[in-house]
């Protein structure tokens, strides 16, 4: 994975990156902190959790941005990307929610057959949410993606 700033322009095959990344981890970094502590700390409170007071923890991550990138000489022919989203799971037509709008989860794996999560507040740790969050939970995610078509597939069978 590499990490870019903002898209400044696309030519052909040559796409062009403003040199802002370090700057717009920062603000990420504050937003989620701003956004999510008051909603950990609540949920910490209504639950009745004896939890130990938060230790922030400065990370000296400095990703050396990407400004230009030939996706021809790359490899590169499928781009997926999603940013700057409020979180809205209403389309979702099932009963999945908890008290405070979160899908209820299993490490990613939802209570809906077949209905995974990637990319949760805490899925699985602290890191879940970042950007090294699918690196460490989507090989587990994976997995139980898998048993679950295996399970619907059912076992094998010959017939003549």
């Amino acid at each position: 994975m590499a990490l870019a700033g903002r898209l400044t322009g696309a030519d052909g095959e040559r796409l062009t990156f403003a040199g802002d990344l370090t700057h717009n981890l920062e603000l990420a970094d504050r937003f989620f902190d701003e956004r999510f502590r008051t909603t950990i700390d609540t949920y910490i409170e209504r639950a009745a959790v004896e939890a130990p007071p938060a230790r922030d923890v400065d990370v000296a991550y400095q990703p050396e941005g990407l400004t230009e990138l030939n996706l021809l000489r790359e490899g590169i022919s499928t781009i997926i990307g999603a940013t700057g989203y409020g979180l809205d799971y209403g389309w979702i037509d099932a009963p999945l929610l908890d008290e405070l709008g979160y899908p209820r989860n299993q490490r990613g794996v939802a209570a809906v057959p077949g209905l995974y999560f990637l990319d949760l507040l805490w899925q699985h740790s602290q890191a879940s949410a970042s950007l090294v969050g699918p690196g460490l939970d989507g090989p587990h995610l994976l997995e139980m993606v898998n048993r679950h078509a295996r399970r619907r597939s059912g076992p094998a069978t010959l017939s003549t």
